[in-house]
């Protein structure tokens, strides 16, 4: 979830005036006064420094996770255990959600027995199409009768391709009535107690799983800010790799680890005129959780 930010910026004073000098003449003047005013509109330097000049500008932002995902039913089935509880820490594959599976094992070893026959079948329709080969080159047989047993051999090999593909469905299916962490993250609360019939056409949702490391910044930048950086780096991945973030926490302690730009916006906000950005941040500890304000530090250096 973006919020509206309104950017502050540290900035010293100009201490000197531009002026016109007379050899220059009345266009170079006016110029050089455009360039000033926009580096001080648009810019918004804060401080210079020997040999590099760092431009930090701060917004609001809001803690949201860079990959999330929600659980639901594959298959029909009775949710016969859960594995885990809400707020619960999870590695990615771990088992989560497990259904009754006695009906699928079923269904699994019919379709065995189903390819079995069908091999057991082909077997025989390949001896007799050998027979019939070996007839014909003695006149044995007639022409009908091979190609009969040809068409014969053809339609069991179908018959077989059929149950082995039968049977990876119900091995498939078999393996969906346990459901995994598709990856490293944190638990929400179970939305279904044990023993409750699901159905896959409704789409119910039984959990969601949102990783917390790294997680991401959500935030908005004014147009002034954007035009400002392109100014400098001329191009957003230039931007994206000039671009030093910092955290600062809501208590005003700065996050020890640094982040970097990952995504902008494709367009400003109809009324608010701003751009989103987001920033990743590793958070190997889980301090930072989805929803958390905090202050978003941006420092351009050049």
């Amino acid at each position: 979830m973006l919020i509206q930010s309104n950017p502050t910026r540290r900035s010293r004073p100009l201490s000197s005036k531009l002026s016109s000098r007379r050899s220059g003449g009345w266009l170079h003047a006016r110029l050089a006064s455009a360039v000033l005013l926009a580096l001080v509109a648009a810019t918004g330097m804060v401080r210079a420094q020997t040999g590099a000049t760092s431009e930090i500008v701060e917004y609001e932002g809001t803690v949201v996770p860079a990959r999330e995902a929600e659980l639901a039913p594959r298959l029909d089935g009775l949710l016969e255990k859960i594995h885990f509880r809400a707020g619960q820490l999870v590695k990615s594959n771990q088992l989560l959600f497990e259904f009754m599976s006695t009906e699928k094992e079923l269904e699994l070893e019919i379709e065995r027995a189903r390819l079995a026959r069908a091999e057991a079948k082909l077997k025989f329709a390949e001896a007799d199409l050998a027979n019939k080969e070996r007839l014909r080159k003695m006149d044995a047989t007639s022409k009908f009768q091979l190609h009969q047993a040809l068409s014969t051999r053809d339609t069991v090999a179908a018959d077989v391709a059929e149950a082995r593909a039968s049977l990876r469905l119900a091995e498939l299916q078999l393996k969906e009535m346990k459901l995994y962490a598709p990856f490293d993250g944190i638990m929400s609360e179970p939305q279904f107690p044990e023993g409750t019939f699901l159905k896959r056409e409704l789409k119910s949702a039984m959990a969601r799983i949102v990783q917390l490391d790294p997680i991401r910044v959500a935030a908005e930048a004014p147009f002034e800010v954007y035009y400002e950086r392109r100014l400098i780096t001329t191009s957003d991945e230039a931007t994206r790799q000039a671009i030093d973030l910092t955290l600062i926490l809501p208590n005003g302690v700065r996050y020890p680890h640094k982040g970097r730009l990952v995504s902008g916006g494709y367009q400003f906000g109809d009324k608010s005129q701003k751009i989103e950005v987001w920033a990743e941040f590793p958070n190997p500890d889980h301090l930072l959780r989805p929803g958390l304000k905090v202050k978003l530090e941006s420092r351009l250096s050049r």
